[in-house]
Parts: structure tokens; C-alpha cells; sequence
């Protein structure tokens, strides 16, 4: 299905607005309405839910977009929010880990398999999307229902490309390059998708902990792991759409004062695995709220020689410390997927670290 015609078909029912959080299974989709000016993203499901939840009380019908693993985020404010009041919302999400179609990656596994069980037990009324007679289905089911939902299948809706230009002067690939020539043998977590990818390719460690899924959480994964370890060097590389996800990490870090705690934040203003779509950090400086959270140093960096001068400063300094780092969008063509399995990022790292 074009992005064009599941558009029309959902403005035909009057649905709008639409809210979420970008999934790179119906990625069109989301390229189209931003292309429209009427997307607006979230920084996480559940954040995304109760947007559309008060869009609701002003009169409107809102849809909600995300990846089923999202799913785990929006059921607070789906069962005590929505559910409770009587709030009504259709949700279109992305079916990663579908049991039925290809083998997908394996932090999709268990959600895939448990999606629909998940949304029967939140009260959601969910059906698979395949054809546009669906969307009247979820018309009609919303009379009686106050959460709906339509899973989405791999290739079903139809990419819609996005030119996205901004002008710094690195890529993310150059920019973990320099950070892993200042960072070799110390600790280092790396956030969701291509920041693990990137750096499992260019310098593979026992001492990385790579996260494949859990979007948003490598922070306090990574606060956890220096608390304990007072005395190593802590690097995390996060991203701006992960970081926004679940910012309020930055408080307890900056709470608490890790002296030996680096927080890298690779900003390129979008979700670049998911086809480019827009974060809200353009509008957000990571660097000052982190600073006014009580992390000890902060800097940013939007070229090769400000990186390397503050990554050489940084670490030499007790922290907290935080760097913003901005970068280009897009990822390096042919970057392989980490052939380790979770199971053996985290044997082999509490063995390195030990």
C-alpha cells in the first residue's frame, strides 16, 4: 500500500492528528506525513499515547504510530489513562518479530511473538492491516472499543524517500572513530541499532556492552555498571533519539556524580535506522539541560578537531561529564549486524570487567 493511499483512507474516516515514535517497517509512512507537516514525533510510546489521548479531549480522532516494541511503553497510560477515562485512539504498529514471516533480529523475538497477547490484555482490539477496507474496521470497532490497533506487516506500506541535509562536518562512523582512539580498554556502552553496529565494526572489545534493543535505557545501564566500578573509566555513546526517550536519566546522573562517568551524545536530528525521520533535538540542547542536572563538565563538539580537544580534556577531569556531539545523518553503507548474541555481549563483558 502507498503511504499516499493509507493517508487518504485514514482522512476519509477523519482520523488525525497522527503522533509516535518512528519504526522503520512502515518508515513511508512517517517520511509522507512529515513531508505534510503533519507528524508529530514523540520521544517515546507512551509519551506519544497520551499526546493523543488529550488531542482526543479537544474533539479529534488520533492515531498513534509506533514499533510493537514500544508496546511495553504506552500500557501505563493505555490502562490507567485511556481504558479508564474512555479515551479513544487508534494505533497503527509496526509487527517486528512476527512469528509467521522471516526470521527477524533477536531483541524482537519475544515481543513478536507476544504482540497480540500484550494488546488483549491492555483491552486493545487489533487486527492485521491489509487493505485500506480496514481502516472503516477500525472506525466501527472504535464505537465500542476505546483503544484499537492495526499491525503492520514488513513491506506491506511502501517507502516514500526523504532528503534530510544538514550541514556538520562529521559523520556518526568519523565521529566513533575518533572517540574509540581516546577510549581503547576502558568500559564502554553503546546505545540501540547503528551506534553498536558502528562501533562493533570498527573496534570490537570485550569491555563494549552493545545494546540491541531497550532503546533509551544505555545510560542507566551504564550508571549501574559505574557505580560499582568506581575505579574504570565509564564511556557511553548515546544518540539523540534514544536519549530523548527516557531523559530523565540525565537527573540521576547528575544526581548521584559518577566521577568516572563520559556521557557521548551522537546527535544527527534523526532516526537514521528507521529512514531519516525527524527527532525533536534540534530544539533541545542536550549539553545545557545535562549541566543544569548536576553532570560536572560539558562540551560540544560540531567538528573533528573540537571532539578530539574536548574527549582529551573530558577525560581527564572528574565527572560527570557530558559531550554533545553533532553529526550528519545516514548510516555507513554495509555495516554488518553484531554476530554476537546477547547472551554472549553480556558473558564475555562481566568476564572483561570482573
Amino acid at each position: 500500500m502507498k503511504p499516499e493511499e493509507l493517508y487518504k483512507k485514514l482522512k476519509e474516516n477523519e482520523f488525525g492528528p497522527f503522533v509516535g515514535v518512528a519504526d522503520s517497517l512502515f518508515g513511508g509512512f512517517f517520511n509522507y506525513l512529515e513531508s505534510l507537516n503533519e507528524y508529530i514525533p514523540s520521544a517515546n510510546e507512551g509519551l506519544a499515547l497520551s499526546i493523543a489521548s488529550g488531542a482526543y479531549l479537544a474533539g479529534k480522532k488520533p492515531v498513534v504510530l509506533l514499533q510493537n516494541a514500544g508496546v511495553g511503553n504506552l500500557i501505563n497510560p493505555q490502562t490507567s489513562l485511556n481504558d479508564l477515562y474512555k479515551i479513544k485512539s487508534l494505533l497503527l504498529i509496526g509487527w517486528r518479530g512476527n512469528p509467521s514471516m522471516q526470521k527477524d533480529a533477536p531483541e524482537h523475538w519475544l515481543m513478536g511473538k507476544r504482540t497480540i497477547d500484550f494488546l488483549k490484555l491492555a483491552n486493545i482490539e487489533t487486527k492485521v492491516l491489509e487493505s485500506s477496507d480496514d481502516i472503516k474496521w477500525a472506525n466501527d470497532k472504535l464505537k465500542d472499543n476505546n483503544t484499537v490497533a492495526l499491525l503492520i506487516n514488513p513491506g506491506f506500506i511502501e517507502d516514500y524517500k526523504k532528503e534530510v541535509n544538514l550541514n556538520y562536518d562529521m559523520s556518526r562512523y568519523d565521529a566513533i572513530n575518533i572517540i574509540v582512539n581516546y577510549t581503547r580498554g576502558m568500559i564502554r556502552f553503546s546505545t540501540t541499532a547503528m551506534v553498536s553496529r558502528e562501533l562493533y565494526e570498527i573496534d570490537d572489545s570485550d569491555k563494549n556492552f552493545y545494546i540491541i534493543g531497550s532503546m533509551g535505557h544505555i545510560g542507566a545501564i551504564a550508571l549501574g555498571t559505574a557505580l560499582q566500578k568506581e575505579n574504570e573509566n565509564i564511556v557511553v555513546l548515546d544518540g539523540d533519539g534514544a536519549l530523548l526517550m527516557h531523559l530523565g536519566i540525565l537527573s540521576t546522573i547528575g544526581s548521584l556524580k559518577p566521577k568516572n562517568f563520559l556521557h557521548v551524545c551522537l546527535d544527527n536530528e534523526s532516526y537514521s535506522s528507521t529512514g531519516l525521520q525527524s527527532t525533536t533535538s534540534r530544539n533541545t540542547n542536550f549539553h545545557k539541560i545535562a549541566l543544569e542536572c548536576g553532570y560536572a563538565n560539558v562540551k560540544k563538539a560540531t567538528n573533528e578537531e573540537e571532539l578530539k580537544e574536548n574527549l582529551e580534556e573530558l577525560l581527564k577531569t572528574n565527572g560527570p561529564n557530558f559531550l554533545l556531539v553533532k553529526i550528519n545523518p545516514g548510516n555507513k553503507e554495509g555495516t554488518k549486524r553484531i554476530e554476537l548474541s546477547p547472551e554472549e555481549i553480556t558473558k564475555r563483558f562481566m568476564r572483561a570487567i570482573k
